[in-house]
Order: structure tokens, then C-alpha cells, then sequence
């Protein structure tokens, strides 16, 4: 029996590790005389998966009344079009909701489950019924079941398992991204009835009455309380419901991997930790997948370290063995007369197989067109690679060249995995602010100010910069360890968890270095007083934040946000007020020591980097990579090699020599990458038992081996240093033969055996 499992950060189909690369195909958007030269594209284009949401609405058109085989719509006919994929040799992730948005109405619930049951319905905090269900409604629940008893009559028997193609299933899509975008609170009867008894468990009784009242527009700490309680509950509303998801869908004959999608991809991904907050609970269910959604538009050197960062706050939050993955990965924005880039679906590509990722699923990869049931707009052309006619845009050309390159180098580049020399620490409750009110509008807009200036475009942008690659960590929920994590970089402010703030103590005393930038804390979660770590760094007092200019490190005059300056007993400082007031030093706690700077330091420039660069030096930290002009380059290490990952967001090409750790890279040999291109090297490469690929200065494309011929092609012409016992190279294919490597003439390397 085949299986699919995940395990040490890997997809494994049949125990081989698989990179999961998908395109997304809405077979109900196009033609089904179309559906088999559609899929042969994806398969010429070089993925081994498809992707496609199920829309409910559009299979179950009234209640009770399926069609799966095409008998009122040949567009309907999903047994056909699965069966079609697993001919054609395609793996499947099937996403049949129950929502699945794409546009759709009601993000795909048929209208007649809001006509007939309207007690499903959402009550917003005005009181108006919305069209979304109330998620444990057991009328809403009834009625979900119906459908994934019906739809699972076609997945189930076409799972891996049972000798189909299906891998994977999401269960949902998005869960609670409309209430948080919509800012919209469920006041539907039956969920105020479950949050008075979540507050009734929690010590606070108060009547539904009040509840309605708190949750509508809240006045005072009472009321507040109440408000914020309901972020808490919410998220064990998302838990619950996505268990009885996966047990509705077990129930019917689901045995593959299950995975939930993570939103929130706004404010160039500096708003996408809400949704790992909404889905924290979710995410951590026993064999559950997470899988995230990101929506760039663009890619350059002001948002890339944004997209690490996503994805390792992900890794820091997902079940440990599950592979990084990202089920909507953009590939469309590139409408006909956008100016869109259309290298940016290639270069966010490589940057995130240097982070580790495995999975990826182009989302969505064809335009099509809606029916009247799916959608009232005929039209649904998102700039997507393929044109409904079917003709390309610009950018689907940079797709073979990607899968060439991703088949190429197979097993090592999908075992292998990133190399990490510091670490950004983050709470995740500090992203818990995707519901608003009056009372903490401000206090939410100055955590979100931190979150962005600090974590995102100070700590993740220099860091990346600096070629200091970083892990995130949840220092809440993960042990820190100096020896594992050495340094750890933190965005703070005045509200940290006690067992938080004993947990950074305990890190410091035993050794780790810990950068702090933000506020002192004074308080816990729950707002009672708490300051052990401002008595662990002998702060006396702490001054009212004010907005200021920062003298640092021989800068003077920085613009900052939020200055707060302290009083007290430190080793070093390093950073002033124009008063002289202290707002950066360094204490050591017994074996480590605490670098803290008192500000929302942001990187818009040079000399802020050097702020930075300053602080990190008195960490101990030194850039790992080096060259003279810079470009974005990280290292993946794995049983079969290393791989070295360089991308260059610029408009103008580069050329340039690398060294890692001092030592000169590719024997001194230059790399070239043009305007807006990446490429990936080999380092110490084993192609099979007898074939070593030293390094290449270019990429490799396409490895053909038969008896006695090994034949190499590579991105372009380049250096390539090879060893082996058993092979010797072809000179017809070089221009220069030497010891020290081989420059290609042409593409092409052709190895024979020796004798």
C-alpha cells in the first residue's frame, strides 16, 4: 500500500523524500475538452502535483442534490477530471472546504444553506446576520457533514492509500481570516452562549446580556476584560472546529496528510503572524499540517527579509516534523498591463527553497472563466501564468527553467536544509490583534508599530542583509538553550509573561547573549505589575516613552520611534538621548549578558544598518559570507552536499568572488547573475557514488547517465571542478583543462569512464 508521511522536516511518499512542487487548476473555470492539454502542460511544465479547490456550492447546487459525474454540468464532473490527473501520473491535493473564497460567492457555501437555515448565520456586533456560517452551529455542522459525507465518496477511494493519486486534503480555507479582516465578532446565539460558559470556566460570570454589550463596543476594564477574552476563546473555537473537521472527513475514509492554511499575508507579510496567532491551537493538533498563503506582489531588497521571516516564524510554530510548506504561494498579479515583475514568482521560489521549504503550490497557475453559480463576474483573470485561451504570459517561461533545475539536483536538494547562526525570538500573543475597539486602538497601533519597525524591518532586515542567517524561535513555547542558540534577537515591550520574562533571566544567567530593542516590561499578560527582567538588568527607573532623536555608536541625530530612556547599574552603554539619558547598554547576568536598546530602531538606511551591524559586533556576531558588492546569498547543507542559494533583486547584473568564513569560495572563480536572476550552486556535490561535483560557478539543469556517459548541463557557460576515480572528462566539452577545474565550452559536460 502506498502512504505519505512527513518526518525531519521532509515529505515522504513511499519513504523517499519528495519535494511537493503543484500548480493550482480550477477544473470548474475551464472547459473539460481543455482539462487534459491543461494538465500535460503542468506536467511539461515539470510539476508533480496538482492542486484544486472542490467548491461546495457548485457540486451541491440544492440540499441533497450532488453531482460529481458531470450529469447536470460536464464542468461538475470531478470523478472524471481526478481520474484524468491520476492517469496522467499527477499527485493531488484536494481542497474541498467547506470554504474555499476564490472569489466565489459566499466564499463558497450555496446560497441556499443561508436561505433555508438563516440560524447559521453570523450576527455581527450591530446585529446584522452575515452570510458566514457560526462555526459550531450544530444546524451549520449538520449540514458540513452532509457535504464531506458526499464529496468524500470521490476522494476517498483516489487517495494514495488506496492506489490513487490524493496526498493531501485541507480541510477549510482560511479559518477566521474573515472575522478578523471584517473585524467582526459572532454574536449568533449559540456562540454567545459557548464564550459565556468559556468566561463562566475562566472565573467570570456575567450575564449574555453584558457579553453582547462588551463584545459591541466595550466601556471600562470590565467590559475590556471581556472583550480581550474573546481573542482566547476564539482560537479554541478554530481548534475545535478544525478537529471536527478532520474527524468528520477520518469518518468518511480520509487517511492522508490533513493541512489547514494560514492567511494574513498584508503589510508585506508583516501581518501575517496574526493569522499563525488565530491558528496557533489548530496548528498544534497531533498530525495536523500547517501550510502558509503569501501573496508578495513583488520581490526586492525592501521585502525579502520580510518573506524569511514568515516563513521561520512558521517553522517555529508547526509540528516539528512536518516540512515548511505553502499551499497559495503567488503566482498570478502579472495581469496583461501591470508592470507586475515577472521574475518574481522564479526568485521567490529560490528564496524560500533557501529557507527550507518542500512544499509549494502555485497559486493560482490558470486564468478561467465563472459560472452564474460560482460568481456573479464572468471574468477571472488574475494575471496568472496561463491565459484562459491558454497562451502564456511572461513570466510561465521562468517555470520550466525552475522544475529543470529543481529535478536537477533530486535528493540533495531535497534533503538538505538551511544553516542558522542566530536566532529572532518572538511571542506569538503579541500578534493577537485582529479584533479592535476604542479602548485599545492606540495600544494596538504602538505594538504593531514595535512589531514592524523592530522584528520585521530592524532585526529580520539587517540580519538578512549581514548574511547572519536566523531561526525564529516562540520563546514561550520552545526551550532556549545558549547552547543550541548562542544569540537570541528580541522585540519587546512593556507587557511580557512572567514565566517569559524568568525564561529570558534563566537564558542570560546560563550563557546566551540576548539583544533586546523596545521597552523594558512592567506588567504580565493579565496587566499585573511584573518585573523581574528590569530587576535582573538592575534598571532603578524607567522614564515615559517620548519621540526623540538617538545619539549611537558615533551617530547622532537618528530619527526613532518611542524612545524610553532608563536609570541604573550597566557595564556598558552605547546609546543616548540628546539629554544624555541613557536608552542603550549592556549588562552581564553571571554567564551571558543583555544588549538593550530603548527604541523602535528601524533600517532605512546605511547608517541605521550600522547601528545594527554595531550591536550584533558586541554580540560577538561576524557576517558569515562576504564580497564586495553585495547580493542575497544563503547555504543549504544536506547528506549529498552542500547547495549555495544567491539571489539578485537588483535591476543591474553582478559579478563577484565570494568567501565564506574568510575562506575564498570556487577556488576565487567569479559568480555572474544578471538583472533580477538567482542561481544555485553545488558545493562538494555527490552525484552518485563515483561523481563529486567540488563546485560550479553555474547552475546545474539536467543530469542523463547511462552505461559509460555522464552528461552535465548547466545554466550557462562557467567553472566546474569535479572528482572521481571512475570518470574522466570529455575535452571536446572544455575550454581549459587543469587541475584546478574546468571552464565549459558551452553548457555541457560530458564525463566517460575511465579505460
Amino acid at each position: 500500500m502506498s502512504e505519505i508521511n512527513v518526518k525531519n522536516g521532509s515529505f515522504l511518499i513511499n519513504g523517499k523524500a519528495e519535494i511537493i512542487h503543484a500548480a493550482e487548476f480550477h477544473y470548474f473555470r475551464i472547459p473539460v475538452t481543455e482539462w487534459k492539454s491543461r494538465l500535460q502542460l503542468l506536467k511539461d511544465t515539470g510539476f508533480n502535483t496538482l492542486a484544486t479547490y472542490i467548491p461546495w456550492l457548485w457540486h451541491e447546487s440544492s440540499e441533497g442534490h450532488f453531482d460529481f459525474n458531470g450529469s447536470t454540468h460536464p464542468m461538475r464532473n470531478l470523478e472524471s477530471f481526478l481520474d484524468l490527473a491520476t492517469e496522467m501520473g499527477l499527485l493531488i491535493i484536494a481542497r474541498p472546504g467547506p470554504y474555499i473564497m476564490a472569489e466565489t460567492i459566499n466564499e463558497g457555501i450555496p446560497q441556499w444553506v443561508f436561505e433555508q437555515y438563516p440560524e447559521v448565520s453570523v450576527i455581527d456586533q450591530a446585529g446584522h446576520h452575515q452570510p458566514y456560517l457560526s462555526y459550531h452551529h450544530p444546524q451549520a455542522a449538520r449540514l458540513i457533514k452532509a457535504w464531506f459525507q458526499a464529496v468524500f465518496t470521490v476522494l476517498a477511494p483516489r487517495q494514495i492509500t488506496q492506489g490513487g493519486k490524493i496526498i493531501i486534503v485541507q480541510l477549510d480555507n482560511e479559518i477566521g481570516m474573515i472575522a478578523w479582516v471584517r473585524n467582526m465578532i459572532d454574536l449568533n446565539p449559540d456562540n454567545l452562549e459557548r464564550f459565556c460558559d468559556y468566561l463562566k470556566d475562566k472565573g467570570l460570570d456575567v450575564s449574555s446580556s453584558k457579553v453582547v454589550s462588551a463584545l459591541s463596543k466595550p466601556s471600562g476594564s470590565e467590559y475590556l476584560k471581556i472583550f480581550k477574552s474573546y481573542s482566547h476563546y476564539y482560537r479554541e473555537v478554530i481548534r475545535l472546529y478544525t478537529q471536527r473537521l478532520w474527524t468528520c472527513a477520518k469518518e468518511n475514509g480520509m487517511d492522508v496528510l490533513p493541512v489547514i492554511n494560514i492567511h494574513g499575508f498584508g503589510d508585506q507579510g508583516r501581518s501575517f503572524p496574526i493569522g499563525l496567532s488565530q491558528l496557533l491551537s489548530a496548528i498544534q493538533i497531533d498530525g495536523m499540517l500547517c501550510a502558509t498563503d503569501v501573496y508578495p506582489i513583488h520581490i526586492g531588497e525592501d521585502n525579502f527579509h520580510q518573506l524569511l521571516l514568515v516563513n521561520e516564524m512558521t517553522k517555529a510554530l508547526q509540528n516539528k516534523s512536518q516540512a515548511l510548506f505553502s499551499i497559495e504561494f503567488e503566482a498570478g498579479g502579472n495581469t496583461d498591463f501591470s508592470g507586475a515583475q515577472s521574475s518574481m514568482t522564479d526568485l521567490h521560489t529560490r528564496l524560500c527553497l533557501s529557507s527550507g521549504m518542500k512544499g509549494i503550490n502555485h497559486y493560482l497557475f490558470m486564468d478561467g472563466e465563472n459560472f452564474p453559480e460560482i460568481s456573479p463576474n464572468k471574468r477571472h483573470d488574475w494575471g496568472h501564468p496561463v491565459r484562459k485561451d491558454g497562451t502564456f504570459r511572461s513570466h510561465y517561461y521562468r517555470y520550466p527553467k525552475l522544475t529543470r533545475m529543481m529535478n536537477a539536483y533530486g535528493q540533495a536538494l531535497v534533503l538538505s536544509q538551511p544553516i542558522y547562526e542566530t536566532s529572532i525570538g518572538f511571542l506569538i500573543d503579541d500578534y493577537m490583534t485582529e479584533y479592535s475597539c476604542e479602548l485599545i486602538k492606540n495600544e494596538n497601533e504602538v505594538l504593531r508599530h514595535f512589531r514592524n519597525a523592530i522584528q520585521f524591518d530592524g532585526m529580520a532586515r539587517f540580519l538578512s542583509i549581514a548574511h547572519l542567517n536566523f531561526n525564529a524561535i516562540e520563546v514561550r513555547l520552545q526551550e532556549l538553550d545558549p547552547k543550541k542558540m548562542p544569540h537570541i534577537w528580541m522585540m519587546i515591550h512593556d507587557r511580557c509573561p512572567k514565566k517569559v520574562q524568568e525564561k529570558l533571566v534563566e537564558y542570560v544567567k546560563k550563557g546566551g547573549i540576548l539583544i533586546l530593542m523596545g521597552h523594558i516590561p512592567v506588567k504580565d499578560e493579565n496587566d499585573k505589575p511584573c518585573m523581574i527582567l528590569k530587576d535582573a538588568l538592575s534598571i532603578h527607573s524607567i522614564e515615559k516613552p517620548k519621540e526623540d532623536k538617538l545619539d549611537a555608536f558615533g551617530y547622532t541625530d537618528v530619527p526613532v520611534g518611542l524612545i524610553q530612556s532608563v536609570k541604573g547599574d550597566f557595564d556598558e552603554v552605547f546609546a543616548f538621548t540628546k539629554l544624555k539619558e541613557v536608552v542603550g547598554f549592556k549588562k552581564i547576568i553571571q554567564k551571558g549578558f543583555v544588549l538593550f536598546m530603548g527604541a523602535a530602531v528601524s533600517t532605512n538606511c546605511l547608517d541605521d544598518l550600522d547601528i545594527y551591524q554595531k550591536v550584533s559586533e558586541l554580540a560577538g556576531l561576524k557576517s558569515s559570507f562576504e564580497s564586495f558588492e553585495w547580493i542575497d546569498v544563503r547555504s543549504l547543507k544536506g547528506p549529498l552536499g552542500s547547495l549555495l542559494c544567491l539571489n539578485n533583486y537588483s535591476d543591474d547584473p553582478w559579478m563577484d568572488s565570494l568567501s565564506h568564513k574568510g575562506k575564498t569560495l570556487m577556488g576565487g572563480r567569479p559568480f555572474e547573475l544578471p538583472a533580477r536572476s538567482g542561481l544555485i550552486c553545488p558545493i562538494d556535490l555527490k552525484l552518485n557514488k563515483d561523481l563529486l561535483i567540488k563546485y560550479a560557478t553555474v547552475e546545474l539543469t539536467q543530469v542523463d547517465e547511462d552505461e559509460n556517459r555522464i552528461v552535465l548541463q548547466f545554466s550557462k557557460e562557467g567553472y566546474v571542478k569535479i572528482e572521481s576515480n571512475v570518470y574522466q572528462v570529455d575535452e571536446n566539452y572544455v575550454v581549459e583543462l587543469n587541475q584546478k577545474d574546468l571552464h565549459l565550452k558551452g553548457t555541457t559536460l560530458h564525463l566517460i569512464k575511465k579505460g
